[in-house]
């Protein structure tokens, strides 16, 4: 787009060149050809295919690019309406694109320009999607004398990796199921449609009662197989069933919506769902296992507050069905002393809440190192901070253990705040220097959706006295796009300090590209999901080679999370990802200890002194 904008200014300064020669008392058919002669000169350099209309839609000019894409020599068209070539149709409703030179637009002006993001048929058959970009070069109040360059930009082959890329973000890659994170978008749609127009869904939380002790017994290529096969009786079951969403939510952890459902009906889809998978039996090897299911579920009302306590009322009430033998389906019932047990029991609720109070994390560092063959044995300079929870048994307890009980309890912004504070009085201990270490600090959705936290980060900066410079924030796609509004306003206050921002786990849906141009971000962190499969995965390859482009053509830096041997290092160094995290690298040390050797420059630099 941008090559299009800067032929598309050079046509408009050529041709007031001409013009300026006509008023110079150059005849008036001199300076007009010469004006075509110079337009055809510009257009046959033009890689794009670009066409050149009058005011009424008649060709005027065919570059060469224009005559191979339509396979129609200039000669053939010259003076005939355009639609003998090509059409322009809207992407949604499919109907003609009507009137798109516009001729009537107020103010119009030879430095203005046009894009349609279309489908062009051409050739008869061909239909493709198009960025059409259509750039007035002569207005006149006579539609014959005035002229537009088309420019077609083909991007259907970029489209089809951006819907690979979206299904990939939203679908678990075993089973075909939406994953949990699309999952809970499609939760929180029915509790908003739920407390707007007072609707009823029904939700229900699944788990297979065998999987462990089919995982044990036989392997887990075997467990494998059962996800795989329970997986093709739940869509069978579902399946037809008017709006009803099937989800994976961890290993053997499945959740069914039914949207628009009473709860008897509901009750009765339930009994269909858990009997069809009673009368299945697994095989495996010579072994036969027999298979049942364990469900709870919870009524979507008005009154529902949030997916996350939908998921985990769900998941109280099948435990429960567990605990009580399983093959059952009950409902979450709040005043149940059983099910508040179970609650209370949640894994490492009362763990975190003690954190907290003894004061029981510990700031861990792992590099994000330069992949350049030239600087990739230099020293360690840029850092992702990871929070670590100490336990009771004083080992440490791994975030996806702590962190989704931080963020059902509303607790992250608190946990932010503690990682900032600690984070910021390590940072103030380094040296300032003209290319300081940089220390990537994540940041959740609560924490920036309170109006608050900014300040809260900008009075810890001035106290703490560490370099803004130093400090880098790393958000992810779903909490940008939470509230685009104070996330934009966060980033622009840091950044007016010296901090630079990260857009994490990238690739999560084809709005990822939208929300580059909104968030004033520095790197570009491609989701690990893509990076760990480089190898043997072509999608993977194409997709982190997509992302590497369109970033680096804005201007940002690339990070591949997951770099876990040498091979992806070499396959990442030859795409031009521009940094690399993972084990293949270095693992997360204590922050303490990675620290230690900027700490060091410091007291060199002041011995010196």
């Amino acid at each position: 787009m941008l090559l299009v904008a800067a032929i598309a200014a050079l046509l408009v300064v050529m041709l007031f060149m001409v013009l300026k020669k006509r008023k110079r008392g150059d005849s008036a058919s001199s300076a007009c050809s010469e004006a075509l002669a110079v337009k055809e000169e510009i257009l046959k350099m033009v890689p794009n295919p670009v066409v050149l209309l009058t005011g009424q839609y008649t060709l005027v000019y065919l570059n060469p690019a224009a005559e191979k894409l339509l396979d129609s020599p200039l000669r053939r068209n010259l003076g005939k309406p355009v639609n003998g070539l090509f059409q322009l149709f809207n992407t949604q409703t499919k109907l003609p694109v009507k009137d798109y030179l516009d001729l009537n637009h107020a103010g119009a002006s030879v430095n203005q320009a046009k894009l349609i993001h279309c489908i062009v048929k051409y050739q008869q058959s061909i239909n493709a999607w198009m960025n059409v970009t259509i750039q007035p070069i002569e207005l006149h109040e006579d539609p014959m004398k005035s002229q537009y360059a088309i420019f077609l930009e083909d991007v259907t082959a970029t489209r089809a990796v951006e819907s690979q890329l979206n299904y990939m973000e939203r679908h678990d890659s075993q089973t075909g199921l939406l994953n949990r994170k699309a999952f809970e978008a499609v939760l929180k749609a029915s509790i908003d449609d739920a407390k707007k127009h007072g609707s009823s869904h029904v939700f229900m939380a699944l788990s297979i009662d065998q999987f462990k002790t089919i995982n044990d017994t036989v392997g887990y290529a075997a467990g494998d197989s059962l996800i795989t096969k329970v997986v093709s009786v739940l869509k069978q079951t579902v399946a037809g069933e008017g709006d009803n969403i099937g989800g994976r939510l961890a290993g053997n952890d499945f959740g069914v919506l039914f949207k628009e459902s009473t709860l008897f009906s509901a009750a009765n889809k339930m009994k269909i769902i858990r009997d069809e998978i009673g009368a299945f039996q697994f095989n495996w090897n010579t072994r036969t296992f027999p298979v049942t299911l364990s469900g709870g579920f919870v009524v979507i009302k008005k009154d529902t507050s949030s997916a996350a306590r939908v998921l985990t009322e769900s998941d109280i009430a099948c435990r429960t069905a567990r605990n009580h033998g399983g093959n059952r389906v009950i409902a979450y019932r709040a005043e149940s002393a059983e099910m508040r047990q179970e609650q209370s029991n949640m894994e490492g609720v009362w763990n975190l809440k003690k954190a907290f109070k003894n004061n029981s994390f510990e700031l861990f560092a792992q590099p994000i190192h330069p992949l350049k063959e030239s600087q990739f044995g230099k020293p360690f300079s840029h850092y992702e901070l990871l929070i670590r929870m100490v336990g009771e048994d004083s080992k440490f307890v791994p975030p996806d253990e702590f962190i989704p009980v931080a963020e059902y309890y509303s607790m992250m912004p608190e946990l932010d705040r503690w990682v900032v504070r600690e984070a910021f009085s390590y940072i103030a201990q380094v040296e300032p220097t003209d290319n300081p270490p940089v220390f990537a600090i994540n940041l959740s959705g609560q924490s920036l959706d309170e109006a608050s936290f900014r300040d809260f980060v900008m009075d810890e900066l001035k106290t703490s006295g560490a370099d803004a410079r130093m400090i880098c924030f790393e958000i992810t796609e779903a909490v940008a796009v939470n509230d685009l509004t104070l996330a934009t306003r966060f980033i622009s206050s840091l950044k007016a300090e010296g901090s630079s921002f990260s857009l994490d786990d990238f690739g999560t849906g084809v709005s990822s590209y939208g929300y580059l141009q909104s968030l004033d971000v520095d790197y570009l962190k491609i989701d690990g999901i893509f990076v760990k499969d480089l190898i043997r995965d072509g999608i993977a390859r194409n997709i982190v080679e997509s992302v590497t482009q369109v970033g680096h053509s804005m201007g940002l830096k690339i990070i591949a999370e997951y770099v876990e041997d040498d091979k992806i290092i070499s396959l990442l160094r030859k795409m031009g990802v521009d940094y690399g995290q993972g084990y293949g690298i270095c693992k997360p040390k204590p922050l303490e200890e990675m620290i230690v050797p900027h700490l060091a420059a410091k007291k060199k630099t002041a011995a010196a002194v």
